[in-house]
């Protein structure tokens, strides 16, 4: 209880900041990712959808900031996954530190049969309560070092306790490949376990984009080393995204 009792004051506390103590700064966005992919791979990315999915990703604060809602749909239109999380963003120089929380809703199809055997799905609804911590070091303009953790706590009828997720990773943006094309990768190394299970895995994120074009094509390859979580020893999908940047200044 204590556990979930923290994670409720900093959404609180996100909440009020993004109200008021940031009301001082007159710099606004919303932005955002909407993809379309054959498979889609959740936020622990050894885990999939095994099934074409829609995918929204938006943005909606200040620099120090911001709300940011993922919607994970699969293509029947039937929701997979919410996520809202509230993100507070400190930079000093070169480091930066990224707090986060969130409560999130996973939908699980479940399949029973009716009195005449006729098979009847429904979604079982699943409930979480999850924080993180972001520390990055900026090598240069273009690429990044950091450090990630991320816990989530059962909340409601959730088959896991609590999860661990704890990554090493690099952000390099703005590789240019010819013309106005760009490449970013982002590769990880990371730890999961949940409850009594663990594993080791490396990842990465790749997006082709073009510098006047809003539209992007990506890719996420999640290779297992070693684990005890059931699921494929290689995940991988392909999407085709659209982004999109609103920037505007708030009067006084």
């Amino acid at each position: 209880m204590p556990k979930f009792l923290i994670l409720f004051i900093c959404v609180i506390s996100f909440i009020s900041s993004i109200s008021g103590a940031d009301s001082t700064s007159v710099q606004r966005h919303f932005n955002g990712n909407i993809t379309v992919t054959q498979n889609g791979i959740s936020l622990l990315p050894n885990m999939s959808l095994g099934k074409p999915a829609l995918i929204m990703e938006y943005s909606l604060g200040s620099k120090t900031f911001a709300f940011e809602p993922q919607l994970r749909f699969s293509l029947d239109g039937k929701p997979w996954s919410f996520i809202f999380w509230f993100r507070k963003r400190m930079n000093w120089d070169k480091f930066g530190l990224t707090l986060g929380s969130h409560p999130s809703v996973v939908f699980k199809r479940v399949y029973t049969n009716d009195a005449n055997g006729n098979e009847i799905e429904n979604l079982n609804v699943q409930q979480y309560l999850v924080g993180e911590i972001n520390p990055t070091y900026k090598i240069s303009k273009n690429t990044t070092l950091g450090l990630y953790y991320l816990t989530s706590f059962k909340w409601i009828n959730a088959p896991v306790n609590q999860t661990q997720f704890v990554t090493v990773n690099a952000l390099i943006n703005n590789i240019k490949l010819g013309g106005d094309f760009r490449l970013r990768l982002y590769p990880q190394v990371y730890f999961l376990k949940m409850d009594d299970i663990q594993g080791t895995y490396a990842t990465t994120n790749i997006a082709l984009s073009h510098r006047k074009s809003p539209i992007f094509i990506a890719a996420i390859l999640n290779q297992k080393f070693q684990s005890t979580i059931p699921g494929k020893d290689f995940v991988w999908n392909v999407s085709l995204g659209y982004s999109f940047n609103t920037n505007w200044t708030k009067l006084k």
